[in-house]
């Protein structure tokens, strides 16, 4: 091992990834040919939040060294970050064929399991991790959120215990147990975990997030929210396609039953609009109280990149809309008032595609949204030139839009782009 990758290694562990980036680039420059560089690059670009590159050096890793099995558990961690499990399943597969005893292996096998809402299969994994290795940290972490998503939630704190016991300074076993505790409603319990976790790592964004989740639920609608959201998390894939499709088929039939029984009516139109409450709750939810939280000055802290992101993206197009829509009605202009509505209309998509965890979903929203944009812009330059019919083809496929990006987001966060 040369001296740029023994000092590389060094400058990783204390967190100094720029350092480590210039080096080991320096050291790819002298020998192309080195694996080892190429897979601590991945590192020291990953703790930069560079996870595109990140996954590009790691395939660069694999493709000098592919009988290595570490280097493929290494590449499928890298795209289960970017949300690319389709070729992160091919990765670990080849890690597992290689050495099917590898602990980190089982343990990304595990996780990319629980990424895909394979429950059952997440907790296999994770148990067969643990009998080769009882003391290994990772896979108690996931044991941990594979009980927790089946709704364990006694053995998850056990297993969080265990964690916590062996190392009172796990950042991951304190992020682990506050999960459970949430899962539990215990907010405030919750709340002092993660702290804690990102008090022994500052980086933990995930555990910046579950905290920020602590502060909203002080909220009454937001804990509405969150139970609704901690259902539909323990759903597979299928039994939430099965959820979406029989409620839209219980409301059609809800729907018919009151035409034909006017006396029903008074009973069923509750029903419908609980149901139609609750699809909104479960989109408007985040970006809204994301931003609430966003101008609080203590709770801006507790945003992720992502999160502050989407909570700009709503106030800005919410609050441009407006005064646009203002100057409009005030100055008796059609196309400004028009486009303002339609700009603040955007509020929600765009927060949506700022905020969209999976870098694809980001990509295909983003377009959406942009599409989306034009036809409001359209809309309100045919009301300027007094193109009426233009206006209505406009309107209508902003609205056909609108419907399909709302469908398509949740279509994304289903599939989770696997």
């Amino acid at each position: 091992m040369s001296d740029s990758i023994e000092r590389a290694i060094l400058l990783i562990d204390n967190n100094r990834h720029a350092e480590a980036e210039t080096l080991l680039r320096a050291a790819i420059g002298e020998d192309p040919s080195a694996a080892l560089a190429y897979a601590l690059l991945a590192d020291a670009l990953t703790g930069q939040e560079k996870l595109q590159e990140a996954g590009d050096a790691a395939r660069q890793a694999v493709g000098l060294a592919p009988d290595d099995a570490d280097y493929q558990v290494m590449l499928a961690r890298k795209l289960i970050d970017l949300d690319e499990y389709r070729e992160a399943g091919t990765a670990v597969e080849t890690a597992l064929r290689l050495d099917p005893e590898n602990v980190d292996g089982l343990t990304a096998a595990g996780l990319l399991a629980l990424n895909r809402r394979e429950f059952d299969k997440a907790a296999q994994f994770t148990d067969e991790a643990l009998r080769l290795d009882p003391n290994d940290e990772a896979a108690q972490h996931l044991r941990v959120m594979a009980t927790t998503a089946r709704g364990e939630h006694e053995d998850a704190l056990e297993a969080a215990d265990v964690v916590l016991e062996e190392n009172p300074e796990s950042a991951g076993g304190h992020l682990a147990r506050g999960l459970v505790l949430l899962e539990q409603k215990k907010y405030e319990d919750a709340a002092e975990h993660f702290k804690e976790a990102l008090r022994i790592d500052p980086t933990l964004d995930f555990a910046r997030e579950c905290l920020g989740m602590t502060l909203k639920a002080r909220n009454p609608i937001y804990r509405l929210y969150l139970r609704w959201s901690s259902f539909t998390e323990r759903l597979d894939r299928k039994q939430l396609w099965l959820l979406i499709g029989g409620s839209y088929v219980f409301i059609r039939f809800l729907r018919g039953f009151a035409r034909s029984n006017p006396e029903w009516e008074p009973y069923v139109a509750p029903i419908i609009f609980a149901y139609v409450g609750l699809v909104f709750l479960s989109w408007t939810s985040e970006p809204i109280f994301n931003s609430l939280l966003r101008l609080d000055k203590q709770g801006r802290w507790f945003l992720t990149k992502r999160q502050l992101a989407s909570s700009n993206a709503f106030l800005g197009l919410l609050g441009s809309g407006a005064v646009l829509a203002i100057a409009g009605a005030t100055l008796d202009v059609g196309a400004l008032f028009v486009g303002g509505l339609l700009t603040a209309a955007l509020c929600l998509p765009g927060a949506t595609a700022a905020g969209a965890e999976s870098q694809r979903a980001r990509r295909i929203l983003g377009r959406w949204f942009f599409a989306l944009a034009a036809l409001a812009l359209l809309a309100a330059g045919s009301i300027a030139v007094d193109a009426d019919d233009l206006f209505l083809v406009t309107v209508v496929l902003f609205v056909l839009g609108y419907l399909g990006f709302t469908f398509y987001g949740a279509k994304l966060q289903i599939d989770n782009v696997s």
